[in-house]
């Protein structure tokens, strides 16, 4: 291992093992259960991640941990970010689920391992050092000016504002627990607004006036912003990508922020401009109609097959469910792969509870009459107030 230090590297498997092996017995006594170690492509500027199951319970068979294969860093840098991932797992153990991932009960953790080892783990393992390599698939850098500029959405799921030191000065940084971005046509940023409601995200709305062809060959979303794997249309939304970071796989990008919008569970604030789309507008006529029929169509898939269901909550990202439903004029749409609670486009309504805690609980519960008040409740958030 010695021969290592100071090179940079990519990390393996076998590394991983190693250092997971030493530092559960050095920091946590061992009692740190056995998880799947791997590397994969994350975020860009993600060196690692610790992912969890989304149901309540400690379930440590479905855990794992993975490093960017990406990233090329020293073995001093990966092993912090390794022991960074090790804390969250810890935390996840003996807490369960937090509001933050680097909240109170992470930097504990990291206090306590840090004055006994006198090493630095921190919240922000972007400030560790690292060269990054390409996945294979270089973007044309070549730009050119638009004549009809476009509108780049970037979504951050599960928002909070971080306190980080530097230098004796305490700054406030934006994180989120996830980003993707997609493309629209400006006209229809009220109906992505509308579409979001319910659930907990901010979205950056970026006007680009000159990008390279790799951006240029994005799909346009329409009204709905894609699905939940991307996997299964990949032009239509791009997944792990921040704002910051944009630029660094699809090439220059002249852009200006035309507004930010905060939405969560409950209201919308922000950058909300007026929308004039009759097609939505009579939406809101049918609310009743609507969530009763979503919650057919979801009772009648649960008691189907509840071992499915349950899967798809849990690995949602390798599993989905598909049903559709003639209503009227138009067609309701249970589908667990898109990225709403609900989400109206034309001539139809797609619904996947996945993102609600509290539906998921309803439908486990087999309690019907809650889950069709809660999908009502979303709909009428700021649902239509600011269209006109």
């Amino acid at each position: 291992m010695s021969e290592l230090l100071g090179r940079q590297l990519f990390p393996t498997v076998e590394l991983m093992v190693q250092w997971y092996v030493e530092f559960n017995e050095q920091f946590f006594d061992g009692e740190l259960e056995e998880i799947e170690l791997r590397v994969g492509r994350l975020e860009r500027k993600t060196h690692g991640c610790f992912y969890k199951p989304k149901d309540e319970g400690f379930h440590p068979e479905e855990c794992n941990i993975a490093l960017n294969v990406k990233i090329m860093d020293t073995l001093e840098g990966w092993r912090l970010v390794m022991l960074h991932e090790m804390v969250h797992y810890y935390v996840y153990k003996h807490y369960g689920k937090v509001k933050r991932p680097h909240g109170n009960e992470f930097k504990d953790v990291a206090k306590r391992i840090n004055e006994a080892s006198g090493l630095d783990i921190t919240t922000y393992i972007e400030s560790f050092s690292g060269t990054y390599r390409s996945n294979g698939k270089l973007p044309n850098l070549k730009t050119a000016h638009l004549k009809e500029p476009f509108i780049l959405v970037f979504c951050e799921e599960n928002p909070w504002i971080d306190e980080i030191e530097d230098e004796g000065k305490t700054y406030q940084i934006e994180m989120s627990d996830y980003g993707y971005a997609f493309k629209i046509e400006e006209q229809y940023v009220p109906n992505i607004i509308a579409n979001y409601r319910g659930m907990n995200v901010r979205l950056r709305w970026m006007r680009v006036t000159e990008c390279s062809i790799e951006t240029r060959r994005i799909k346009s979303s329409l009204y709905a912003p894609g699905i939940k794997d991307c996997s299964f249309d990949k032009d239509a939304v791009t997944s792990y990508y921040s704002y910051l970071t944009f630029e660094d796989d699809y090439g220059k990008t002249t852009w200006e922020e035309v507004g930010k919008t905060l939405v969560s569970e409950d209201k919308v604030e922000g950058y909300v401009p007026p929308c004039k789309d009759t097609q939505i507008v009579s939406y809101a006529e049918c609310v009743d109609d609507i969530s009763s029929v979503a919650v057919q169509m979801i009772k009648e898939r649960y008691q189907r097959n509840k071992r499915m269901f349950k899967s798809v909550f849990k690995h949602s990202a390798s599993n989905h469910f598909y049903e559709r439903s003639k209503m009227g004029d138009f067609i309701v749409m249970l589908d667990s792969r898109f990225k709403n609670l609900v989400a109206f486009s034309p001539g139809h309504v797609f619904v996947n509870p996945m993102y609600s805690e509290k539906m998921m609980d309803a439908i486990f519960n087999e309690n019907w009459s809650v889950l069709e008040e809660e999908i009502k409740r979303v709909m009428r958030i700021d649902s239509f107030s600011h269209i006109s």
